[in-house]
């Protein structure tokens, strides 16, 4: 397990053991970077909406597209926009296949306390319902060791993300125009 914090985390990597004790997968998030290339690509271009549960993001269509998307990801996590907070976005990869993305947000602005909080995270869909989500979030929750609590919104209709945030310690505090907002107690 390797943690790097404040925005340098390389990777985080989490072994999950089965009951007798032999290792099943290794689950790690890896930060975008400039180097990242077709494998990424690929991922992103197999996604079947641009806008996924309130996941939002274009799709790029070819690596052109897919380095400014890059450049974006990098901009956010060192300079964001006026009105924006730092965010940092993750590939989350099991035994090395990518199988989501995870944005960290240290910070909060009061649009994300409503709709967006400290963690996004997406499970691709050849992933969901195997219990994926819930160790994504369970790693994610360990960058916020400096925290007291963290706040996660997800779409009131998107009853996987709400379980997945419920069985990590999520208590709902609010729903508000089709969005749930939950905190969870570090």
């Amino acid at each position: 397990f390797i943690i790097k914090y404040k925005f340098e985390i390389i990777s985080i990597i989490r072994y999950t053991k089965s009951k007798r004790g032999g290792i099943i997968m290794q689950i790690s998030f890896r930060q975008t970077s400039l180097k990242d290339g077709e494998r990424e690509l690929f991922f992103l271009q197999s996604l079947e909406s641009e806008n996924i549960n309130g996941f939002q993001m274009k799709i790029p269509k070819n690596m052109k597209e897919f380095e400014k998307l890059l450049n974006k990801f990098i901009k956010d996590s060192e300079n964001p926009d006026f009105g924006r907070v730092p965010q940092v976005v993750y590939w989350v990869e099991i035994n090395e296949k990518i199988i989501g993305i995870v944005k960290i947000r240290e910070t909060l602005n009061e649009n994300l306390k409503k709709i967006g909080g400290n963690i996004g995270y997406f499970v691709g869909k050849d992933y969901r319902n195997k219990g994926y989500g819930k160790k994504i979030l369970k790693n994610a929750l360990a960058l916020f060791r400096n925290h007291k609590y963290i706040i996660i919104t997800c779409n009131e209709s998107n009853i996987p993300s709400q379980k997945v945030i419920e069985d990590n310690g999520g208590k709902l505090i609010e729903t508000d125009n089709g969005h749930c907002v939950y905190k969870i107690n570090l």
